[in-house]
């Protein structure tokens, strides 16, 4: 939720987002059951799930089960809170984002691409048809680490992201 809110402010900083282009290999029918999971309905659900968990009102345990090292990216999470709220976002405003995801594209069985949309009560739909990422790990879909990151790093928070942080 808060990430949403530090994303929208950090373009303030920085209209650098990162690069969020993805390679999406088309395919005919016959060659779906190759790039794509057996069940294309169940992974879009599940998809779909994770993103409005992650950028959603939820327990930070069900966010954490949500996205690719979850619990590494919570306090990310909630530095970005941190960040919304000194610009005046309310916790009733944060909690009641609206998080739209559009049919994925696989790019292969465990991979997908999706377009996704928030909109925080009162202030518009911050992020608009954003390209995001989701990685099923343990046969379990999940908001890729890397999501995340783009989206809060231009708040100034990507030191603490793993998938940003310098090795």
């Amino acid at each position: 939720v808060a990430a949403v809110v530090a994303f929208v402010l950090g373009l303030a900083w920085s209209d650098d987002a990162g690069d969020t282009t993805a390679v999406v290999i088309p395919r005919s029918p016959d060659m779906a059951d190759i790039y794509a999971p057996g069940d294309l309905a169940r992974a879009g659900v599940e998809i779909a799930s994770a993103y409005r968990v992650v950028f959603g009102p939820a327990s930070d345990r069900e966010k954490a089960a949500s996205i690719q090292l979850g619990s590494d990216l919570i306090p990310l999470l909630h530095r970005s809170k941190e960040i919304a709220t000194r610009f005046g976002y309310t916790e009733d405003q944060l909690a009641g984002n609206v998080v739209t995801v559009s049919d994925p594209s696989f790019i292969d069985a465990t991979h997908a691409v999706v377009h996704f949309s928030i909109t925080i009560p009162d202030h518009g739909t911050a992020v608009k048809d954003r390209i995001g990422y989701a990685v099923q790990t343990d046969g379990r879909w999940q908001v890729a680490a890397r999501t995340v990151c783009d989206l809060v790093w231009p708040a100034g928070t990507w030191a603490a992201c793993p998938a940003r942080s310098p090795s």
